[in-house]
């Protein structure tokens, strides 16, 4: 004869808990070698099993070939030591329908502390899990897409910009041409001049957007001295500024300033800034360039006009691929990408980018890179000639 008096106690108790869950959750009792005792109509009936099917099987039944091997190991040896174990787990129901449950294992003990049998709480959430999955394939499929997408206008604007050259070369000629061209026929090739150039700068920004969104564009990581590249940029764009009578105001020549970054692209990044500032300010105002340390290891470059401004809803808009922000029909040029390969390039390079703007009063786009100790040959004296010539 056996006492089976504990056994007994922790059938009763656990006929109890199945019937207090009900049809909340699939419920079942295990024997201390994983074979089922217990199941409550739920758990019946989204495995497809009878429960007399259920009565003395292995509770391997249920997982055939869902998970690897080694994550049931891992929840045996959790549950044997008495520790209650809590997984989201796929299940195969009688007809080979996968299904998954948020699933609670509770051992339960006797009064010497030995695990005697495992009390299994599921939840059914195969509807959030098959979401779960439509929604990370959608995802997929349009990761792919946009891949697809960035080869294809990678491939065209360099399509475009072979025959884009050769007209911008012929129209060179043709305006210093010997005898020179008429009045009338300069001012057509100083159209067709402008017109092409601002084509090619804009297939260049697709291309970096394409290259970018790729993965294909690769940036350097090392000290770049800001008073070298503020002074190319000012040269580079002081003639757009006077055009239309804008004052350029820029910090001290000898700020002794190094950054994080590549040196190409960070000029590219202030460049899009200064440009963007003095196209949208208006005609005899100010723009104005500072770079200032804001945090330990952080240096901002910040670029201020005193243009209209723009109110918050369109600030939230402002990085948006192709968004011009309804300046489609103004005077100003633009594709809405400048601000865009802008953001990402920053970002690239380690930093970040960011505005405040107040409508009537101007905006501030600033930048932010990490801030880096001068290198070893710019540390003594003549740090901009040297730093200037290792990087050009």
């Amino acid at each position: 004869m056996q006492d089976i008096t504990e056994r007994k106690e922790a059938e009763a108790k656990s006929a109890t808990y199945l019937d207090a869950i009900g049809n909340l959750a699939l419920v079942s009792i295990a024997d201390r070698r994983g074979r089922i005792l217990q199941a409550n109509a739920m758990f019946c009936k989204v495995s497809g099993y009878s429960e007399e099917e259920l009565i003395g099987r292995d509770h391997r039944i249920l997982n055939s070939g869902t998970h690897p091997k080694a994550f049931f190991v891992e929840m045996w040896a959790m549950i044997v030591r008495g520790n209650t174990w809590h997984q989201e787990i796929c299940n195969r129901s009688k007809s080979g329908t996968l299904y998954w449950v948020d699933s609670t294992i509770v051992p339960l003990k006797d009064s010497s502390g030995q695990v005697t049998h495992y009390l299994s709480f599921r939840v059914d959430i195969t509807e959030r899990k098959l979401i779960e999955i439509e929604v990370t394939k959608a995802k997929t499929d349009a990761e792919k897409a946009n891949l697809a997408k960035s080869h294809f206008i990678s491939h065209m604007s360099h399509e475009l910009r072979t025959p884009l050259n050769v007209m911008l070369g012929y129209a060179q000629l043709m305006e210093s041409d010997s005898p020179p061209p008429t009045l009338p026929q300069m001012t057509m090739l100083k159209e067709i001049i402008g017109a092409g150039w601002y084509l090619l700068e804009l297939i260049n920004k697709v291309l970096d957007l394409g290259a970018i969104e790729s993965g294909k564009l690769v940036v350097a990581r090392e000290p770049v001295y800001m008073s070298d590249v503020m002074a190319e940029c000012r040269t580079m764009i002081e003639p757009l500024a006077h055009e239309r009578s804008i004052q350029l105001i820029f910090p001290p020549s000898d700020m002794h300033v190094f950054v994080e970054g590549d040196r190409t692209r960070v000029k590219q990044v202030l460049i899009n800034l200064l440009s963007n500032a003095i196209k949208y300010n208006g005609e005899g105002s100010a723009v104005e360039v500072n770079c200032n340390a804001v945090a330990p290891g952080r240096i901002r470059i910040s670029v201020r006009d005193t243009g209209p401004g723009l109110p918050p809803e369109k600030l939230t808009q402002l990085f948006e691929q192709f968004n011009r922000l309804g300046q489609e029909t103004g005077s100003v040029e633009g594709a809405g990408i400048g601000l865009v390969v802008t953001k990402q390039l920053t970002e690239l390079m380690g930093g970040e980018i960011g505005v405040e703007s107040v409508v009537g009063k101007g905006s501030v786009f600033w930048f932010e890179l990490v801030s880096v100790d001068a290198p070893e040959h710019a540390a003594t004296g003549g740090a901009r000639g040297q730093h200037t010539k290792r990087n050009t």
